[in-house]
C-alpha cells in the first residue's frame, strides 16, 4: 500500500508543476482576414524584424503574401523560412534558427498547422538562447530561462484554414498545391496527368516513383499523396 500511495503521488507531480508555473495569456484576434493584421501588430509592438516560418505548401500557394504584404505596409522586415515539412527533424529547426539569428528577427511569425507551429515555438527558444542545442527544447520540460522570441501564431488547416481559404476556392488551391509540388520533384508527366485529371495513373506514376526515400523527397511524396487523395474525394 505505501508503494502503491507513493507511485499515486509521484504521478501527480507534473500535474502540480504545471498548475503552478506561470500562464501566459496571448491576444487573441479571430475573423476572416485576421492575418493582414500581422504588421500593425508587429508594429504596435515594437518589432522591427520578423522570422515568418510556413511550409511549402503554404509558400506555394502564395498564402503567406497577405502577411508580407502587411509587415512591409508597417516597416516591418521579413524574411521568409518554408522548409518545415509535416514531420520536422532537428535539422530543420535548426535551420530556422540560423535564419533567425542571420536577419536579426526580434519576432517569430508561425503561419500554418501543428508542425508549423510547433517548429516556430522551438525556434523562438532557440534564437533567444543560441548556445543551447535544438534537443533541449524536446524534453518534456524543458525551460527557456529568459523566455524566447514574441510569437505570432497564424494557424491553419493542412494549409488550407477557412480563414485563409473560402470553401469555393479550396479545390483550386488544392489543384495548385499539388502541381507546385509536382514541379518540384521534376515530376512535369504528373502535372500532365492532373490537368488531364487522371488520377488513378497519377498516383501509380507517383507510387513507383518513390523509390528515392531521402527524408525530403518522402516528405514531400506523403503531401503529394495527401493532396492528391483530397481531390480525389472531392475536398
Amino acid at each position: 500500500m505505501p508503494f502503491y500511495l507513493g507511485r499515486k503521488a509521484i504521478r501527480k507531480v507534473p500535474g502540480t508543476v504545471i498548475k503552478a508555473a506561470p500562464i501566459p495569456k496571448p491576444e487573441v484576434i479571430e475573423g476572416f482576414g485576421t492575418r493582414e493584421q500581422a504588421g500593425a501588430l508587429c508594429e504596435s509592438a515594437g518589432f522591427q524584424s520578423a522570422l515568418l516560418v510556413t511550409d511549402d505548401t503554404i509558400f506555394g500557394l502564395g498564402l503567406h503574401e497577405k502577411v508580407t504584404a502587411s509587415l512591409e505596409k508597417h516597416c516591418v522586415a521579413c524574411t521568409i523560412f518554408h522548409d518545415i515539412h509535416s514531420e520536422p527533424t532537428v535539422e530543420i529547426v535548426e535551420a530556422g534558427r540560423r535564419a533567425a539569428a542571420e536577419c536579426g528577427a526580434d519576432c517569430i511569425i508561425a503561419l500554418g498547422g501543428g508542425s508549423v507551429m510547433d517548429s516556430g515555438k522551438i525556434i523562438a527558444a532557440g534564437a533567444r538562447h543560441p548556445l543551447l542545442p535544438i534537443q533541449h527544447y524536446l524534453h518534456k520540460f524543458a525551460i527557456a530561462e529568459g523566455g524566447t522570441l514574441p510569437m505570432i501564431n497564424i494557424p491553419s488547416t493542412a494549409g488550407i484554414a477557412d480563414e485563409q481559404c473560402p470553401p469555393e476556392k479550396a479545390s483550386d488551391l488544392l489543384l495548385l498545391a499539388l502541381k507546385n509540388l509536382l514541379e518540384k520533384c521534376g515530376l512535369e508527366q504528373g502535372c500532365d496527368l492532373l490537368q488531364e485529371k487522371d488520377y488513378e495513373q497519377l498516383t501509380d506514376m507517383i507510387n513507383a516513383d518513390s523509390i528515392n526515400y531521402s527524408p525530403s523527397r518522402t516528405f514531400t511524396d506523403n503531401e503529394i499523396r495527401m493532396l492528391l487523395d483530397q481531390i480525389r474525394r472531392g475536398y
